[in-house]
């Protein structure tokens, strides 16, 4: 059976297409190589046509297996240059690696060298540590015998200091005393600048505080201020008490009746002035709490009549 398929089974022949003969598949190779095709056509020409048509397969078939290849090559190529540029990464990578472990075996040989000292210094502490313990007994033993000292001596030095606060209670009033009789009764103060101030009452109420003064014992202050009413600028005159040292030894509130007053440049007996009842307002007598009190005072005259009558000279007023 395996003999009639191999060699003269039918099934297996095949046409050739130039003799029209019948050929096995095994022998189509020789039928054509060594001349058993019978074409009529002349065998130069049947030979060129085959190898024409055999010419232009093989050609398509390298051409499509050419570009199979290039395809191939390209992404055996792209393949590569990835590896390549890992493997530089991965050198790189190791370049650092390797410095960054130099680096922590030189922290480690540094850091047991400090561990060494430290041990060493642990050793010298703990010796200076039972050398101070001995000296913190005998130290508080000492500062026992200086806190009795002190405690003597607080006793002591309340007992002078209440007699010292009492003297100087009474050193106060004796100052205070002599200050009521030195003349103290009137302060004076000169204001300059009047025409600027005058400027700034024209937007606004505006005012100029004195230094401090002594009157009667106390510490006090003198306010000018000027305001528009109806169009009219005004003059207004204020005492301000301030705080002092003395205060301790003052009369509170304060009850000693003033006056306010310009005084004229040239001719003393036309003042202008007005009293003040600093006890009709509380606030303003009483100790005072912080650098000053509210000033207490009165409306004196307008600005015309003021310039008018002569009281402003040289850019200045007296009060």
């Amino acid at each position: 059976m395996e003999q009639h398929f191999l060699n003269e089974c039918l099934f297996h022949a095949v046409t050739c297409s130039r003799c029209n003969a019948r050929v096995l598949r095994r022998e189509f190779v020789r039928h054509y190589t060594q001349g058993r095709c019978q074409l009529s056509l002349p065998d130069n020409d049947l030979a060129h046509r085959d190898l024409m048509a055999l010419h232009r397969k093989t050609q398509d078939s390298l051409r499509k297996y050419g570009a199979k290849i290039e395809r191939q090559l390209s992404e055996y190529a792209s393949e590569i240059k990835r590896d390549r540029q890992l493997l530089n990464e991965l050198i790189e990578m190791q370049a650092r690696v390797a410095v960054d472990v130099s680096q922590v075996s030189s922290q480690l040989r540094t850091h047991q060298e400090e561990v060494v000292k430290a041990e060493d210094l642990n050793v010298e502490v703990s010796g200076l540590v039972e050398c101070i313990k001995d000296n913190v007994g005998a130290v508080l033993e000492k500062l026992s015998d200086i806190s009795t000292g002190i405690d003597k001596a607080k006793e002591s030095v309340e007992i002078s200091g209440k007699q010292g606060r009492q003297g100087l209670k009474s050193l106060l009033c004796y100052v205070v005393s002599l200050q009521g009789l030195s003349g103290s009764q009137e302060a004076l103060y000169q204001f300059q600048g009047f025409s600027e101030l005058r400027r700034e009452a024209e937007k606004t109420k505006a005012f100029r505080l004195s230094e401090i003064l002594l009157f009667c014992g106390y510490s006090v202050k003198l306010k000018i201020e000027i305001e528009k009413v109806d169009g009219v600028l005004i003059l207004n005159l204020y005492l301000c008490i301030c705080k002092s040292l003395v205060d301790p030894v003052l009369k509170w509130p304060f009850q000693i009746p003033c006056t306010l007053f310009l005084e004229h440049p040239t001719n003393k007996d036309r003042r202008l002035e007005g009293s003040v009842r600093m006890i009709s307002s509380p606030v303003c007598c009483s100790r005072p709490t912080k650098e000053r009190n509210p000033g207490c005072g009165k409306e004196l005259c307008s600005l015309e009549d003021l310039e008018g009558r002569g009281f402003v000279s040289s850019d200045s007023i007296s009060v």
